[in-house]
């Protein structure tokens, strides 16, 4: 789990954090912890792939606030949750039209509101992730709901994931990406191609049909087992 927290202050940022180490000890939970001091060098890692679980912003900072970041943020990592503190309650409603995790106000109270909220976001992330691909390289952390994934095809050396977002690309053998996957809702249509079937619409001859309109060819040898496996599929989920 990765995790980044974000305040001009330096003190409220070391109390913070410490708070944080204590919520992840009473968890068991195990997290790399990022700190800024400058919202705009979170934002520039965010947009340079570095992805974050849980983000723990101050609204009111120079330069970038954090109301910004988290519209930027859910524009780029719509499943990074967000926790805002801040001394203002004027912000609550624009906090809530972003979709924020928690919304906690300064005050006498704070660590144990604070101590409340992370330990439900960390709650929430430990039981997702086992629903999700995570793509790990020295540069990369990405983390890909299984709902929205539509499609894994082979181009070459690469693996291409296309997603309800758009496409994400990772150097991977085709099988390599299945078995880390393990989902029963995810079949071979051919040796090239996985289908998602919560997103397979329908079979027409020898194509399938995805969500998106995207025709996908299926081998003949892959036809009579895809079809009993969909109308299993379908007789339990329908």
């Amino acid at each position: 789990m990765r995790i980044a927290l974000c305040d001009d202050d330096e003190k409220a940022l070391i109390k913070n954090k410490e708070i944080l180490k204590e919520c992840l000890s009473e968890t068991k939970i195990v997290a790399d912890i990022r700190t800024y001091r400058s919202s705009d060098f979170l934002l520039y890692d965010i947009q340079e792939n570095n992805y974050f679980d849980l983000l723990l912003l101050d609204i009111e900072m120079p330069k970038i606030n954090g109301m910004q970041i988290a519209k930027d943020v859910k524009k780029l990592c719509p499943e990074t949750l967000v926790i805002f503190i801040t001394s203002h309650s004027e912000y609550a409603i624009d906090s809530f039209e972003l979709s924020v995790f928690r919304y906690i106000e300064k005050g006498p109270t704070i660590k144990e509101k604070l101590s409340y909220a992370l330990i439900d976001g960390l709650n929430y992330i430990e039981i997702q992730k086992d629903e999700m691909y995570t793509i790990t390289t020295p540069t990369r952390y990405e983390r890909i709901p299984y709902r929205k994934i539509l499609y894994i095809k082979k181009d070459g050396k690469y693996v291409v994931l296309t997603t309800i977002n758009g496409e994400t690309q990772i150097r991977k053998p085709l099988a390599e990406v299945y078995d880390e996957i393990n989902s029963d809702e995810f079949v071979y249509i051919d040796r090239s191609c996985i289908v998602n079937l919560i997103h397979l619409m329908r079979i027409e001859k020898m194509d399938a049909i995805m969500r998106n309109g995207v025709s996908l060819p299926i081998s003949k040898k892959r036809l009579g087992i895809l079809k009993d496996i969909i109308n299993e599929y379908w007789s339990q989920h329908v």
